[in-house]
């Protein structure tokens, strides 16, 4: 028996409608059920004064789909997919823009948008909070660099600390999602006291107004927010709890020095091992003493021994288990763990954890913005993090069973966005075939069904 084989004329041209990307349209289905770009375009009712060209809600819905579908990061892609008619139906749109109308809508953005975009992100936050209830909220504030160092002229890309010229967003995390940010030019310093202290308490009212005003609340943030100020206020007027880096200055570290080793105690956690000191610390400007706990890195993740003058040390400046009021009577029993000492040291350790949201944002969207213009290019982060947020959501809430809850973008993208099918239009329905072992391993009929029946989005 003779097997079929290629020859040199098997390549024809088909009019069949096939696409190599189907998983896109559960996200686009996804989208519009919860109501998203219908709540960006209410959000921003002004930026369009005429009825002709893309429709706001098609740019947005456009925009995010093609931020999920990740092919690409120039905005000329946008006349490929306008030339595809599959796109039309992947994204769930009236129509696709083209590159230059994509231009057009960004270019319309300033920084008084910007609160708009934060409010449709937060809606998005409230809707993972009110489904997991945590009892104790554990917020992050960090700020992050986007490498635009290659760029010939951007408004707002200016040198950052990090030795490379970009933007300096400040943020603000919560399980794997950025739930609050504001974009700012790369020489903005790290720590900005109003800009810092605005934005937790913004999102201590919305976590409060959500779950309670006797629920637990504690801030994360590196040495970088070490700045009395903001402690007194997140101790005595927000009454939240906090663990702050706190600056290792010379003359501190030579006391660390100083210190005997019998006066230290171990820690450990699976592999890795600390020694730690209790403390009280403050500044030589600061009025008060808080609680504070030295740490010093024994051994890395594999086990390995540091030498002892290369020892990784931390010092963490904390509240909790100090001021007696920050916590309800409630709430205590939710956070009576962290007031041990080793609890503080591995709940500080979770930090590195916040640090992933960070690249998880960059491998979902991308560090270089297009645009020379600060409001087109604010529009576009703020775009990022909405679509980042609802890709969080989209694992948590549809994925379930298909993809890990920590899986980045790429790794959605080749499971579950990167499918094989063909798409048909019978009684003004249109309708994906796929192969069955492709519905089987990706479960797309149960996936579809979710995307159908997801709750709208409440902002």
């Amino acid at each position: 028996m003779s097997r079929t084989h290629f020859d040199s004329n098997s390549i024809e041209a088909t009019s069949d409608r096939l696409t190599g990307r189907a998983g896109i349209a559960g996200f686009a289905q996804y989208i519009e059920t919860m109501g998203l770009p219908d709540k960006m375009a209410e959000t921003f009712p002004n930026l369009k004064k005429s009825k002709k060209g893309i429709g706001t809600k098609d740019f947005f819905a456009s925009t995010l789909c093609w931020l999920m579908n990740g092919e690409s990061r120039h905005l000329s892609s946008f006349d490929d997919l306008k030339e595809d008619d599959t796109s039309t139906a992947l994204f769930n749109v009236d129509e696709v823009p083209s590159s230059d109308a994509v231009k057009r809508m960004f270019k319309k953005f300033g920084q008084s948008h910007e609160y708009g975009f934060r409010e449709v992100l937060s809606g998005l936050f409230m809707r993972k909070l009110l489904t997991v209830k945590p009892k104790v909220v554990i917020l992050g504030v960090d700020s992050m660099v986007m490498d635009n160092d290659d760029a010939n002229f951007r408004m707002g890309v200016s040198p950052t600390y990090k030795k490379c010229k970009g933007f300096h967003p400040l943020q603000m995390t919560w399980m794997g999602m950025i739930i609050d940010a504001t974009f700012r030019a790369g020489s903005r310093s790290t720590h900005e006291f109003k800009g810092t202290y605005k934005m937790i308490k913004r999102m201590v009212k919305r976590v409060r107004e959500s779950l309670g005003h006797d629920t637990a609340i504690i801030i994360r943030m590196d040495a970088g927010y070490c700045d009395e100020k903001l402690i007194r206020c997140l101790d005595e007027e927000l009454k939240v709890g906090f663990q702050i880096g706190g600056k290792l200055y010379k003359n501190f570290k030579a006391d660390i020095a100083a210190i005997p080793e019998e006066n230290w105690n171990e820690y450990s956690s699976g592999s890795r091992s600390w020694k730690y000191l209790e403390m009280g610390y403050k500044c030589a400007s600061w009025k008060n003493y808080y609680r504070a706990i030295l740490t010093q890195v024994d051994s890395r993740e594999d086990g390995t021994l540091f030498l002892e003058f290369a020892r990784p040390t931390s010092l963490i400046i904390t509240n909790i288990g100090r001021s007696s009021n920050i916590f309800s009577p409630s709430a205590k029993e939710h956070v009576q763990k962290y007031m041990e000492t080793e609890s503080q040291i591995e709940l500080y350790q979770g930090r590195g954890a916040e640090e992933l949201c960070h690249r998880g944002l960059k491998d979902f969207g991308f560090e270089q913005l297009p645009f020379k213009q600060f409001g087109a290019n604010l529009a576009m982060y703020h775009c990022m993090l909405i679509g980042f947020a609802t890709f969080e959501l989209f694992k948590s809430e549809i994925l379930v069973d298909v993809v890990s809850p920590t899986s980045y973008a790429t790794t959605v993208r080749r499971k579950f966005i990167d499918i094989a099918a063909k798409v048909t239009t019978s009684g003004n329905k249109i309708y994906l075939k796929l192969r069955e072992i492709t519905l089987k391993r990706v479960q797309f009929k149960e996936v579809w069904w979710r995307c159908f029946n997801t709750p709208p989005l409440i902002v």
